[in-house]
């Protein structure tokens, strides 16, 4: 990658833009639709589903962090949480044989006990030998072996795991204390489980973060098999300001935040991976690279796909399902959650533009080209982000960098 090209472009395309993995996003949601209506459209459907499982529980905050999350709970009242999660499934009434993929996120899934986690599943009415693909995200920190045999053996085929940075300084600022031997040891037992997909969240902006991060992270991957590594900007957390002060002599410039992209998104490249967008490298041998250029990948609220079905069942609190026509989001305050019989914070009903945008932003998940009757702004084209060949449009390998602004773009164009 040609690093002058990609700072003029960074320049000129750093603004904030979103993930795109749904559409539209919440802040535009227009609440058209009832809860009566949302269980209707999902009872007329029968077919495979997706359940996306929310578990916000965390020991402690990261200062980071703008997941929805809940710290030091007790047993009990995870116990009690569960079965909420349980409750609002049955709610839906629908066979769990028709459950495709689970994808389970946080919080810390993984803070869950072995127990917690049969309880979880049997509630579900999940068998062991169902071809379910499950995936989790996990704390690096706390990879307990039974607990990730048990969900091996209900199908677990990829795990992110949230590092988020390889310097001690830079973990202990931002409240993520980390023994980086553990994780390697953690690492090196989740490759012994053959599974799909094994992968890295990083994080780019941080505080403390230079050279000594990337010197870490070049012999982290010498020493390590993974499949994926997404890198995420750092971003304010408004409940978090009290802490940003503390920050700023540390904090990076914008330039400095986007060199420490450029660099590691260059040591990525130069150990194997792909960038396909928004963030994410792939390695080149890997099963989700090979979808990417078969034009088989897609994404959704769970991530990047190889097999999504129409329907996305959120369970939990602030969880977000998606039907063939319609939106959900559940209550996003945690005793509302757990104590409402059916708690959404709104729903909203798609219109045909939104759908067909919400189909172009999966389409730049695909290395094929692409046709559309969107507007494309001709300077994406000028700039060496998009290439064109008659009606045909072609993300180019430096436009994988800046996907989220080519999303950006066409919604402008739209909206």
């Amino acid at each position: 990658m040609n690093k002058e090209k990609f700072f003029q472009l960074i320049e000129k395309y750093h603004s904030p833009a979103g993930r795109y993995n749904y559409y539209p996003r919440i802040s535009q949601w227009k609440n058209n639709s009832t809860v009566e209506q949302w269980y209707s459209e999902v009872s007329d459907y029968s077919g495979d589903l997706d359940l996306y499982i929310h578990i916000p529980f965390c020991e402690k905050f990261c200062h980071f962090c703008g997941c929805n999350v809940k710290i030091a709970q007790k047993d009990d009242a995870k116990n009690l949480y569960i079965e909420k999660l349980i409750h609002e499934w049955t709610t839906y009434k629908k066979d769990p044989r028709d459950i495709k993929n689970i994808f389970i996120g946080g919080g810390t899934p993984n803070s869950l006990t072995l127990s917690q986690f049969k309880k979880l599943f049997d509630g579900l009415g999940l068998k062991n030998e169902s071809k379910i693909t499950l995936s989790i995200e996990a704390d690096p920190r706390e990879i307990n072996r039974e607990k990730f045999l048990f969900l091996k053996s209900y199908g677990l085929s990829s795990v992110s795991l949230g590092l988020q940075d390889v310097d001690k300084d830079v973990l202990n600022i931002i409240g993520r204390p980390t023994d980086l031997e553990t994780v390697k040891d953690s690492i090196n037992f989740l490759s012994t489980l053959d599974l799909e997909n094994l992968s890295l969240d990083m994080l780019y902006g941080l505080p403390k973060q230079g050279e000594l991060s990337l010197t870490k992270f070049k012999g982290l991957l010498e020493e390590i098999e993974i499949t994926a590594i997404s890198l995420y900007p750092f971003a304010n957390v408004p409940w978090f300001q009290d802490f940003y002060p503390l920050w700023e002599e540390s904090k990076p410039s914008v330039q400095r935040k986007y060199e420490h992209y450029f660099e590691l998104s260059s040591l990525l490249e130069n150990n194997g991976f792909k960038t396909i967008s928004f963030g994410h490298f792939f390695k080149s041998d890997s099963k989700f690279y090979k979808a990417f250029v078969e034009n088989k990948l897609t994404r959704s609220i769970m991530g990047h796909s190889i097999n999504k079905s129409p329907v996305l069942l959120g369970l939990g609190v602030s969880a977000i399902s998606s039907g063939p026509k319609s939106l959900k989001q559940n209550e996003k305050i945690y005793e509302n959650y757990l104590f409402q019989d059916i708690g959404a914070q709104s729903i909203h009903t798609k219109g045909q533009s939104e759908e067909n945008l919400e189909d172009f932003f999966i389409s730049l998940s695909s290395k094929t080209m692409f046709t559309t009757n969107l507007q494309i702004d001709d300077e994406l084209i000028s700039d060496g982000i998009i290439t064109k060949e008659n009606d045909n449009y072609r993300v180019t390998d430096l436009g994988r960098h800046f996907v989220q602004h080519i999303a950006k773009s066409i919604e402008k164009n739209i909206l």
